[in-house]
């Protein structure tokens, strides 16, 4: 399971999240029957709250708005937490595809830890993906790439399982881990000198690598043959430089979130 909810919480935080509402989605699609006829066009339509992270290090937390919105045609163009995007499915186990979509930046405003480091613009962001499913389990591979902002690459691999409990519940779960390049270590997590003496923070050089691994956990319960409800749970590690930066508060990166919705 793979996916970004950017407008949540930047970086990992937000991709994280978007996985576990995204695998929501998916299960409870399985748990109504998805595979029944529906036309050309499907579509979910719901909301609810997160509570994550002012940003991706910080110990305090925020509570933020989550829209919940997916519109599918042929089961190839889609439109939802990835984005605007496509994808195919080959030899009825693989699914390639591609998006474009919004990347949320980091507004010094957010927290005072971040008082003098400036802020990361919003970008546009480019997304390649690829799922491999048997069964309840599912392993995927994702890149993605802001145009704007850090202009960085980040990287997710993970592992998924989707377990129908009943006809109407189904639970969800993954782990994952996210690699980062240059750009966006350092526009997320390193001090220049400038941003030193603005800040009264230590210089810091943040070079690329794994950055954080996350363990996700859902439920996801049909009310109707349309309305349904979702609710997602999971905690991120920070790791390598990313951890060392004093940017960073707390390594454990806990979040949470409940919605509901409609599909038709």
């Amino acid at each position: 399971m793979t996916g970004v909810w950017t407008s949540i919480a930047r970086g990992a935080v937000g991709a994280v999240v978007a996985t576990a509402v995204m695998g929501g989605l998916s299960g409870t699609a399985r748990a109504a029957g998805a595979e029944a006829p529906r036309g050309d066009w499907s579509y979910m339509v719901g909301g609810g709250a997160a509570y994550v992270p002012k940003y991706e290090g910080a110990k305090t937390m925020k509570v933020a708005p989550v829209p919940l919105v997916d519109v599918t045609w042929k089961d190839t163009v889609f439109l939802g937490a990835k984005g605007l995007g496509a994808k195919t499915t080959l030899f009825d186990h693989l699914t390639l595809g591609g998006s474009v979509g919004y990347q949320a930046g980091r507004k010094e405003k957010d927290h005072s830890r971040l008082k003098g480091l400036g802020d990361v613009k919003d970008a546009a962001a480019g997304s390649l993906f690829a799922s491999y499913g048997l069964g309840i389990v599912s392993f995927d591979l994702s890149a993605t790439k802001d145009f704007g902002g850090s202009n960085g690459l980040t990287v997710n691999a993970g592992l998924g399982l989707s377990y129908p409990v009943t006809e109407r519940l189904s639970l969800t779960s993954g782990v994952s881990a996210t690699w980062a390049d240059e750009r966006h270590m350092r526009a997320n997590f390193g001090v220049s000198a400038a941003q030193a003496k603005a800040s009264g923070l230590a210089a810091y050089k943040a070079e690329s690598g794994i950055k954080r691994f996350d363990v996700t956990v859902g439920a996801n319960w049909m009310v109707t043959e349309s309305w349904f409800v979702t609710a997602n749970g999971g905690v991120g590690i920070l790791t390598g430089d990313a951890k060392k930066s004093p940017v960073v508060v707390e390594k454990i990166q806990p979040m949470a979130m409940v919605g509901v919705g409609y599909r038709f």
